[in-house]
């Protein structure tokens, strides 16, 4: 992030936090965001991970969210949550990939606070997904129904931080190279369950740890280099 992307970052965060939102809102935009070239252990991240009823924001429904918060470069477990959440128009087709039932999904809560929740944990830190387009497209859906804004946050995507990887070696990327298993496979990860929002979470987390201890090494690694 370069430092006029940094300063216009603030500005929306600030402007947005002009308008009349919720206290939860408002507490998240007022929150300094990490000074820039601050290495990476000093920051804390919060890996976020979201199952969902479609691949379109504006047609689909988030069916169930996970997280778990890095701090000083450890992954802690006891932050981690997942939460089911209710739909308005049921999971269809996409039971098939993340097992989320209708019948769960009854059981779940409702949008507006499992997003309460997670701005709330949120709070102070950097978000790390894998495929972030997707996720953060939900995430403002969500947020621009229910609070009115954005979430107006600096965030990482372990898929683009590998796509870079990728390509410095080769101007193909082979299918399913840059898939959450095979990202972690290259790093001597082993396999993680996939399409369970938490669990993905945590594997984004470990994922995120191997790259960038790989890329410091015993070195310092800005938080914002990685986005």
């Amino acid at each position: 992030m370069n430092c006029i992307s940094y300063h216009w970052l603030n500005w929306q965060r600030n402007a947005a936090n002009s308008k009349t939102l919720e206290p939860v809102f408002n507490q998240f935009l007022s929150c300094n965001l990490p000074a820039r070239g601050t290495d990476w252990r000093d920051v804390e991240f919060i890996a976020v991970d979201l199952e969902t009823t479609g691949l379109n924001p504006l047609a689909h429904e988030i069916a169930s969210a996970g997280w778990v918060v890095i701090k000083r470069g450890v992954i802690k477990l006891h932050s981690a949550k997942h939460k089911l959440i209710k739909t308005q128009m049921g999971v269809g087709n996409s039971a098939t990939i993340h097992n989320i039932t209708d019948t769960d999904t009854t059981k779940g809560l409702p949008l507006k606070d499992v997003l309460t929740e997670l701005i709330q944990d949120c709070t102070g830190k950097v978000l790390l997904f894998h495929n972030a387009c997707l996720d953060m497209g939900f995430i403002n859906n969500a947020c621009l129904r229910h609070f009115d804004s954005q979430l107006i946050t600096p965030f990482i995507d372990t898929l683009q931080l590998e796509k870079d990887k990728v390509l410095q070696h080769s101007d193909v990327i082979g299918p399913g190279s840059l898939r959450l298993h095979a990202c972690r496979s290259r790093y001597g990860l082993p396999n993680a369950p996939a399409h369970n929002a938490l669990e993905d979470a945590l594997a984004t987390a470990e994922l995120f740890l191997a790259w960038a201890a790989h890329r410091a090494g015993a070195d310092n690694l800005a938080w914002d280099e990685a986005i």
